[in-house]
């Protein structure tokens, strides 16, 4: 499956009433030419001089309440910066052998740099994520996604329950989004690999994007 990496994407789907309400404009914009950051200090939507990094520090957040409760700590950037110059894996068990899992729990909080855009999205992936000639090539990967025109969360800290699980795609290739009010936990002891971006105002170049992030479900 390849899809556009404009912000009509079938990954993150940015409705005309979703642009409207966030008071875009459309404008005359000349897309620029992604690629696919191939180290891992490198975003996951690159283009030299045209996509600025999203910086995601460490960061802890608490799960649960009372004597069940515990901390979760997402080293993120600081895990990869180990490494800055390896290349990205091409498979989820090249992160394992690298040992460049957080583990998380099975509804994680993501927090990042806030950007300031007002179009962002945020998704998890079963794999890595790959981008060819400005098309995310397997957006079928993608399990769960937020972006700007959801209700709750917002640029700098999404939580999971504020997003929307998917599953598949449909005969068109346009992925098929799992209905309710609460997503489905995912799965314990799988892996994936989380990224944030944002387009810029009207839609058309993603203009900032962070690192791909793997986690572990524990």
């Amino acid at each position: 499956m390849r899809q556009s990496a404009r912000y009509d994407t079938g990954l993150i789907k940015f409705w005309v009433l979703a642009l409207a309400l966030l008071g875009c404009e459309a404008k005359e914009i000349s897309p620029i030419a992604l690629r696919q950051g191939t180290l891992l200090g490198e975003p996951v939507f690159n283009a030299p001089g045209e996509v600025q990094p999203i910086d995601v520090p460490t960061y802890t957040y608490r799960v649960n309440t009372g004597p069940n409760a515990y901390t979760v700590t997402v080293r993120a950037d600081s895990l990869l910066r180990l490494n800055p110059k390896t290349p990205r894996p091409k498979d989820m068990d090249g992160y394992v052998r690298l040992k460049l899992l957080d583990a998380v729990n099975n509804r994680p909080v993501f927090r990042w740099k806030p950007t300031g855009q007002k179009l962002v999205a945020v998704a998890i992936f079963s794999n890595p994520v790959f981008i060819d000639n400005n098309l995310i090539v397997n957006s079928a990967a993608a399990v769960w996604r937020w972006d700007s025109s959801f209700p709750t969360g917002k640029d700098g800290e999404v939580s999971y329950n504020d997003g929307q699980r998917m599953q598949g795609v449909d005969d068109t290739q346009k992925p098929i989004y799992v209905k309710g009010n609460v997503p489905a936990a995912l799965p314990a002891g799988n892996l994936y690999v989380w990224c944030v971006w944002a387009w810029d105002d009207a839609g058309i170049n993603i203009r900032y994007s962070s690192r791909e992030l793997p986690i572990r479900v524990q």
